[in-house]
């Protein structure tokens, strides 16, 4: 995901960068006002069946499916050299302005788009049909911005309703009459500002762990690097153990690097309410440590490690609650930066992949040693004693 100026008052859109509806007004409203063109093309481009797609899929496939189409619709326009404003107005719609350009070439660009765009992957479901209609109105002096933005809107719908790649509106054609209302805020800008991270980072992330020999030492070395990067005084990951203690796997520690004793074991039923914190992304966040309602036991842990703000993402195997990454600060906090904070839990998800790849294998050896070993004398059977052999001569 491309970082975006995360910025409601700059009028970009929060996944896109492109304008919202208010700032693309504005913004066409003063290219009119300049009077040095006369003649210019509102288009609507909508993509469709965005809420099947996300249904299936889950909001950030589906997401990914409105930026790709920001990326197609910047390339075709910004892209070679046409004037033109470029807007997000709606979940799944975007907005065209197109300066000075004949009718026969905002069609044959408007043409090849949709078709280009029904040609993307949209997942393996294929009884989910996307890809791209719209609606395009021809502005003139009797037609101003708003009037056909109206019309653009008639013209997408009537292009939906007899699945055609686009329409242009005509006069002479009967619409029907609908009152569009843009919004500044998006239906799901709470998702997609979770969708604002650091994804170089994320893909160091994903590089180094995926690249991995020992994973071990690969998350040791990488948490030690989330702690340098956002100046981090702890960086746990925890496992349960038995439902009732956690058991820390990796830890780094400002002023010391990495820690590799695992006997730290917590007593998880010591922790009152310790769950009841967490929000539906599975995150715990305390500003200040000191100040805010907690119990005096997570306050007394707290404070052993010179916890003063923290924050603590679940891990799950599917559905399978696994253990929690925590990070820490030594320092108070006023309020959590939203794009470290989603960086964060993009990357206790990486672990919480690879910490579920670690307990497999750690329970498919225990398996394999218990086949291993002869049931008549307690000895290891043949394959069994040489795998064994090689290990401890290597």
């Amino acid at each position: 995901m491309r970082n975006i100026k995360n910025n409601d008052s700059s009028g970009n859109d929060l996944l896109t960068g492109f304008c919202n509806f208010n700032a693309a007004a504005v913004e066409i409203k003063r290219i009119l006002m300049s009077g040095t063109e006369k003649y210019h093309s509102v288009l609507l481009f909508k993509i469709k069946h965005i809420k099947q797609i996300e249904e299936v899929y889950g909001k950030a496939f589906a997401g990914a499916v409105i930026e790709n189409a920001a990326i197609y619709i910047n390339y075709q326009y910004r892209g070679k050299g046409q004037r033109v404003v470029l807007g997000r107005i709606r979940h799944d719609t975007f907005m065209v302005f197109q300066c000075a350009a004949e009718p026969e070439t905002v069609e044959e660009i408007a043409d090849r788009s949709c078709i280009e765009m029904n040609r993307r992957y949209y997942g393996r479901n294929t009884r989910i049909r996307s890809g791209m209609t719209a609606g395009i109105c021809h502005m003139s002096e009797s037609v101003g911005f708003d009037e056909a933005l109206l019309c653009a809107e008639r013209a997408l719908q009537y292009a939906e309703h007899y699945n055609k790649l686009y329409e242009v509106y005509d006069v002479r054609k009967k619409y029907s009459d609908i009152r569009p209302i843009y919004k500044n805020v998006l239906d799901d800008e709470e998702t997609e500002r979770a969708l604002n991270y650091d994804n170089r980072f994320v893909s160091f992330a994903v590089a180094m762990l995926a690249s991995a020999k020992d994973p071990d030492s690969s998350l040791d070395l990488l948490i030690q690097r989330i702690g340098w990067q956002f100046d981090l005084n702890h960086v746990m990951i925890n496992i349960f153990e038995n439902s009732h203690y956690a058991r820390v796997t990796n830890h780094y520690e400002k002023g010391r690097g990495i820690i590799v004793e695992q006997n730290l074991i917590e007593d998880m039923d010591s922790r009152d309410g310790f769950f009841q914190h967490f929000d539906s992304n599975g995150c715990m966040k305390v500003k200040d440590t000191f100040t805010e309602l907690i119990s005096e036991r997570d306050r007394a842990y707290y404070n052993k490690y010179n916890m003063r703000a923290v924050i603590n993402f679940l891990m799950y195997d599917n559905d399978k609650l696994i253990g929690y990454v925590s990070y820490s600060a030594s320092e108070a906090k006023n309020e959590w930066n939203q794009s470290r904070l989603n960086t964060l839990m993009q990357i206790s998800r990486i672990f919480a992949l690879f910490v579920t790849m670690r307990i497999h294998k750690e329970r498919d050896e225990r398996r394999y040693e218990s086949l291993s070993i002869d049931a008549l004398t307690g000895l290891s059977i043949y394959t069994a004693f040489l795998e064994t052999a090689k290990k401890r001569l290597y």
